[in-house]
């Protein structure tokens, strides 16, 4: 692999690890929110409480979905997942536990 399709691939892995990094803090922090919303309108249509868990347990299953796919993220150097260690324990995320690649490091 030469050194211009190596940097060309790290920065596309790069760019896919601050898109799941963006979604997830993001829908994480809209929660709250974006669940009395769903709260406020499902009492306004429906009258019973039982009806507003069926759209917020929706959501915060593809909060859940979002979380997990930040956290198997696949290092763009060896392939292996970057926040997990080899034994399934999470790191900081700081450098890949299996070959060294720091985060963002694009050489």
């Amino acid at each position: 692999m030469n050194v211009d399709e190596r940097v060309r691939r790290l920065a596309i892995g790069w760019a896919d690890y601050r898109r799941r990094q963006w979604t997830a803090g993001l829908l994480t922090l809209g929660f709250v929110p974006l669940a009395g919303l769903i709260a406020v309108t499902m009492e306004n249509f429906t009258q019973s409480e039982r009806f507003i868990i069926v759209p917020e347990t929706a959501f915060m299953i593809i909060v859940v979905w979002s979380w997990s796919r930040f956290i198997y993220f696949r290092c763009p150097f060896c392939s292996r997942c970057f926040h997990l260690t080899a034994v399934c324990r999470l790191t900081s995320g700081r450098r890949c536990p299996h070959c060294g690649l720091e985060r963002y490091q694009a050489d």
